[in-house]
């Protein structure tokens, strides 16, 4: 059992290193389009681009669906 265990924690861990470079582009992309939006002046005015004081946070999970 604590073999099978090792594997499939090993197995998790790889996923996880494997999915580093994905998570630091989408990173950049997305503070990438916040630079741009802070850019534009229109945008500005868009009340779902004001910054309030956080209440609570949410996470976006983004995966692919994959067996």
């Amino acid at each position: 059992m604590k073999m099978v265990s090792a594997a499939k924690l090993r197995r998790a861990q790889d996923r996880v290193i494997s999915a580093r470079p994905y998570a630091s582009l989408l990173r950049q992309m997305l503070s990438n389009v916040v630079a741009a939006v802070r850019a534009d002046e229109e945008s500005v005015a868009n009340p779902l681009l004001v910054v309030r004081p956080e209440k609570r946070i949410e996470l976006l999970l983004i995966t692919g669906e994959k067996d």
